[in-house]
């Protein structure tokens, strides 16, 4: 279940853990840059909602249902770009690997 968080830096720093657990950021064979998450759908729609709150988008990303509640949750190209700047800036403990692209 989504956490009861209302401070944006609380929501940040969790999905900065989310990511570091369950999460990828890569870049495709096309060089398109990926932000994806891993989990179930009421915690992927909460994401989902903050990040399309904090970082609106003309075409908006979608949760891919896997299973009944469980699914992905994908953002591309410029808008990942942003939200991974941003998030970036965040000063808590990040998984190199993870978080550290070119």
């Amino acid at each position: 279940r989504p956490p009861s968080l209302s401070k944006i830096q609380h929501i940040q720093a969790f999905i900065i853990g989310y990511v570091d657990g369950d999460g990828s950021i890569f870049t495709t064979s096309r060089n398109t840059l990926v932000f994806s998450m891993l989990g179930t759908y009421p915690l992927l729609r909460w994401i989902k909602s903050f990040l399309d709150e904090q970082f609106p988008c003309d075409h908006p990303s979608n949760i891919t249902s896997k299973y009944e509640y469980t699914g992905e949750y994908r953002i591309e190209g410029k808008r990942a770009r942003a939200i991974i700047d941003a998030l970036n800036k965040i000063q808590v403990p990040k998984l190199q690997r993870k978080w550290y692209i070119k």
